[in-house]
């Protein structure tokens, strides 16, 4: 059985955090008139920040980010500002955002996607909120076959649940850094299922992360060959306008988003997830009312 105990709207990467504050607005309204929740439910989350890529922070400029923020704490909602793996050479940008965004004292919630980002924010000041990431999620997701055809997976599936993908860091960092809660991934076959484990769980639906590369090949396209794909050279964000399909034989269809790759859930939260949590819908669902 699942039970929902907060819904929440995840704006982040390519679209709600980087578009203008105009677009912004329009998700915000959107949301309100256009429900994917079930009758009487509403939206009390929204997710601002980087999932995957740095290279999108030093891209945007951290004012912008800050008045959407102002925006979604007057209607309302409580922010989740997410981080996204970090490279050593970022540590002064990662900095500047924290120190800013400490200072706007407006996020409820700090999702974090590296070790050494836990320690920037406890550097600054930040004594709660802690969430882990999907990046620390190691359970397989693999889309591109039914891994439950596999005997010794089908009869070993609860070693991918998220107790089981979380308990090494989570042991590691919880006292340090009071963890509050994880976010993970539906599996594309088979059901997640969610134990009273004392970890907070955050489910994203539809959505299905499956891998993350440190760099896309859309990063320095327009340089010259011998210059291309250095990292932490400049980043135009060239990925936000292209998004690839890439059909498997078995049929499901993979979308390649910057340095992602995701799958759709095509079942309901209800066929696909077992347990409490939160859900946290993705961006991509309203992507064509806006």
């Amino acid at each position: 059985m699942l039970w929902i105990t907060e819904y929440a709207y995840n704006a982040c990467e390519r679209n709600g955090t980087l578009d203008s504050m105009e677009s912004f607005k329009n998700r915000l309204k959107t949301l309100e008139i256009d429900s994917n929740l079930e009758k009487d439910k509403v939206y009390s989350r929204i997710y601002l920040g980087f999932e995957f890529c740095e290279n999108m922070m030093s891209f945007c400029r951290i004012d912008h980010v800050k008045q959407k923020i102002e925006l979604a704490v007057k209607e309302g909602y409580k922010v989740s500002f997410v981080f996204p793996m970090m490279h050593q050479k970022r540590i002064p940008l990662f900095q500047e955002w924290i120190r800013q965004l400490v200072q706007l004292d407006r996020i409820d919630e700090w999702i974090v996607n590296d070790p050494g980002t836990f320690l920037l924010l406890d550097e600054a000041g930040v004594d709660g909120g802690f969430v882990l990431g999907r990046m620390f999620d190691k359970s397989i997701r693999e889309a591109r076959q039914n891994i439950l055809d596999i005997p010794e997976i089908r009869d070993n599936f609860d070693v991918l649940q998220p107790e089981n993908s979380f308990h090494g860091i989570r042991e590691i960092l919880k006292e340090k850094y009071h963890i509050n809660g994880a976010e993970v991934d539906t599996f594309p076959d088979g059901i997640l299922k969610l134990k009273d484990d004392g970890m907070h769980y955050h489910v994203h639906y539809p959505d299905i992360y499956l891998s993350c590369s440190t760099y896309c090949e859309y990063a320095n396209g327009s340089h010259n060959p011998n210059e291309r794909f250095l990292l932490h050279t400049s980043c135009g964000a060239e990925c936000r306008h292209y998004e690839q399909k890439i059909i498997c034989k078995n049929g499901r269809v993979l979308y390649k988003t910057g340095n992602v790759m995701l799958c759709r859930q095509n079942r309901s939260p209800g066929q696909s997830i077992e347990g409490c949590c939160r859900m946290v819908y993705s961006d991509r669902i309203y992507q064509s009312n806006i």
